[in-house]
């Protein structure tokens, strides 16, 4: 198993212990329940993919052990840097922020990032950029 691998497979493990219930180590976005728009599925995966470009490892829609909720990106598995969770959210207020942040503040999560999609650019590239720099995770 290579250093990255390692990485990757201990924090996977360490997660799913202080509460997170990742399925695999496979970089993948799923859909929830089915109540997402289009442009959500869409922001998800832009998010996603800054994520991947920044060399995280990244999990979508995953629960919670207590059953508070489902985080639209999880993103994990770099030695020199802590999880972060990026969440996209519609109606967007400061109420809402401070629920997502409480929630998924859990174990070794650095950071949850909340996304105001009412407020983000609808094309990919430009909402690339806009993820890309409300989450600090630029090229």
């Amino acid at each position: 198993m290579s250093k990255r691998q390692s990485t990757i497979y201990n924090q996977k493990n360490r997660l799913n212990h202080q509460g997170w219930n990742i399925e695999d180590t496979t970089n993948a976005v799923r859909f929830n329940g089915g109540s997402e728009t289009l442009h959500h599925v869409t922001s998800k995966c832009v998010a996603a993919k800054v994520a991947i470009d920044a060399g995280y490892r990244v999990a979508s829609e995953v629960e919670l052990d207590d059953g508070s909720g489902e985080c639209d990106i999880l993103a994990y598995g770099l030695e020199d840097r802590h999880p972060i969770v990026i969440e996209l959210e519609r109606d967007f207020d400061i109420e809402v922020q401070e629920k997502k942040l409480e929630q998924y503040n859990v174990g070794d999560v650095a950071e949850v990032w909340v996304i105001d999609l009412d407020e983000a650019p609808s094309h990919p590239d430009s909402l690339y950029e806009h993820i890309a720099e409300q989450t600090g995770l630029e090229s």
